[in-house]
Formats: structure tokens, C-alpha cells, sequence
């Protein structure tokens, strides 16, 4: 009966066993290395996200400066051969002379299909009060739908065929008293009995000056 006993310890080494079991637990270690593992990666994802939405921010932030740094950019310098367009009227420039800190351009022509064109005396481009000083060559070519046209004060020259084949054009309204040369064919095959109106002062000139090289006939009227 007392060799029973040792059943007993059997029945320990059995509890010793199940203790070694709980020990099993220590696989919590394992369970716990896993959220530990996971937290790591769940921490960095938003660690690192963070650190982008920053950089977006950062970027957005160097975007301003770069508007700052236009607004103070420096004025444009203009040079002989820069070409440009008038936002407000549509009409082509080139600029043709840059010196002593003023600047001259010649009309090019017009983007726009308008019937009614004005070549100003001045334009301001970059800020810069620019002389237009003439019409260039081949500026309305062609252009069927300008009907009327006005040549501002300091214009000194038109180009050849400037005006060349714009057949609906009756009337041409010249506020230059400084016009030198007509350039050739400059209003050949404009309307037949065109208007060409022209200052008193220069009146006597501008028909000596409007021959049949530039397109100029008996039916068109300059007064």
C-alpha cells in the first residue's frame, strides 16, 4: 500500500507536467511579441504618414514662396526681336529698337477676327510704356474681316502689303503727321473707293507719298 504512494508521485510528475504547461504560457512571450511586432508596424505606418502629409505641407508651403518670388521678380528687359501680344486688344508687337530707356515696336497684325483695329500710339507691356512706331510688313494680309483701321500718332512707316488683300476695308484713319514711306502694295486691293483719312498738315505729302506703287487709285478718297 505504500508503494502506492508512489501513484502519488506519479500523480505530481502528472501536476508537474501540467505546471510545465502553464510554463507553456510563456508562448504568451510569443503572443506578445506579435502585438509588440505589430504595434511597431502599425506605429511606423503612422509615423510615416505623418511624415508625408508633412512634406505635401512643406511643398505646398515652397509653392507660395514660389509665388512670392514673382511677385518680386524683376521687370522683364526688353530687346530688339521680342515679340508680345496686348491681352486687352488682341494685337501683335515686335519690338524693333531699345535704347536710352525707351523702347519702340511695329504692329504685326491682330489674333482677334475683329472688324475694327486701332494701333495706339503707345502700349505698355512688363510694365514698360513702349512707342509704336510702325506697321509692319504683311501685318493684315489677307485679313478678310477688318473693315476699318486706325493709325496712331507715332507711327513714322508702313510696311509693304501691310494692308493687302483686306477687301472690306473702306476706311483708314491716319492720326500720324510722321509717315515717311508707304511701303509697296501697302493698300493694294483694300475696298475700291476706300476713305483714307489723313491730318491737314500732312495731307499734301501723304498724296505724293501715295502712289499706284502702293496700291493707291483714283477711286479712293485721302482727305
Amino acid at each position: 500500500g505504500e508503494t502506492g504512494d508512489t501513484g502519488n508521485t506519479g500523480d505530481e510528475s502528472d501536476t508537474t507536467e501540467g505546471n510545465t504547461g502553464e510554463t507553456g504560457d510563456t508562448g504568451n512571450t510569443g503572443d506578445e511579441s506579435k502585438p509588440s511586432g505589430g504595434y511597431t508596424g502599425d506605429e511606423s505606418k503612422p509615423t510615416g504618414g505623418t511624415t508625408g502629409d508633412n512634406s505635401e505641407i512643406t511643398e505646398g508651403n515652397t509653392g507660395n514662396t514660389g509665388d512670392t518670388s514673382q511677385q518680386n521678380q524683376l521687370p522683364v528687359v526688353l530687346k530688339k526681336g521680342m515679340t508680345f501680344i496686348d491681352s486687352k486688344t488682341g494685337n501683335k508687337y515686335k519690338i524693333t529698337k531699345v535704347a536710352n530707356g525707351t523702347a519702340e515696336a511695329s504692329f504685326c497684325g491682330n489674333i482677334n477676327k475683329k472688324k475694327t483695329i486701332s494701333i495706339p500710339a503707345t502700349v505698355k507691356y512688363a510694365k514698360q510704356s513702349i512707342l509704336i512706331t510702325s506697321v509692319a510688313k504683311n501685318a493684315l494680309k489677307n485679313n478678310k474681316t477688318i473693315t476699318s483701321v486706325t493709325i496712331g500718332k507715332n507711327v513714322t512707316s508702313i510696311g509693304a502689303n501691310a494692308f493687302n488683300g483686306c477687301k472690306k476695308l473702306r476706311t483708314i484713319t491716319i492720326k500720324s503727321t510722321k509717315i515717311q514711306s508707304f511701303g509697296k502694295n501697302c493698300i493694294k486691293n483694300i475696298y475700291k473707293k476706300a476713305t483714307i483719312t489723313s491730318p491737314k498738315k500732312s495731307r499734301k505729302q501723304y498724296k505724293t507719298n501715295l502712289t499706284k506703287k502702293t496700291g493707291f487709285t483714283a477711286q479712293m478718297k485721302l482727305k
